[in-house]
């Protein structure tokens, strides 16, 4: 009875032991400094290796204050591998047209989203740079914002 006692203690402190070095790598990438805040992950490592292409008016509906689920339903999840538990920050792999085209003159723009002690947004960074500011160059050449033509709605009278 003992040893069974002993064999189910020591599983329980590999499994905290691994969760406590999991949390740990979640906020590895987390700092204060210039370099920790201008810092994006490789490209080659991110999942799915291509990114993704965006929808430019959602791209355009992100600011500071959103939560992860509202980030989630905008931009899907992130991109790189980002830990378990207390996540403090969000990388993504866009690929742009400049042309229109999806398939010619594709670009990379990365961002990255940081997110303070309630677990909202804080900031967005955007790799290179050209991709940041409320109308990115490449997202402009890529797909402009949608003209809607306006409808009414004629009920017959009875």
């Amino acid at each position: 009875m003992i040893m069974k006692t002993n064999k189910i203690w020591t599983a329980r402190a590999l499994v905290i032991s691994a969760l406590m070095l999991l949390q740990a790598c979640s906020f590895a990438s987390v700092g204060t400094d210039a370099a920790a805040l201008a810092s994006f992950p490789a490209p080659e490592k991110a999942w799915p290796r291509e990114g993704a292409y965006p929808n430019p008016d959602n791209l355009r509906m992100l600011k500071q204050g959103m939560t992860k689920d509202q980030l989630y339903g905008l931009l899907g999840m992130p991109h790189f591998n980002e830990g378990f538990f207390y996540v403090r920050e969000w990388n993504y792999l866009f690929q742009v047209s400049t042309s229109g085209t999806p398939s010619a003159n594709v670009g990379a723009c990365q961002l990255k989203i940081k997110f303070d002690q309630d677990m909202r947004a804080a900031s967005y960074q955007w790799k290179p740079e050209n991709c940041a500011g409320p109308e990115p160059a490449l997202l402009r050449a890529h797909a402009p914002a949608v003209q809607r033509p306006e409808h009414t709605l004629q009920i017959p009278a009875r």
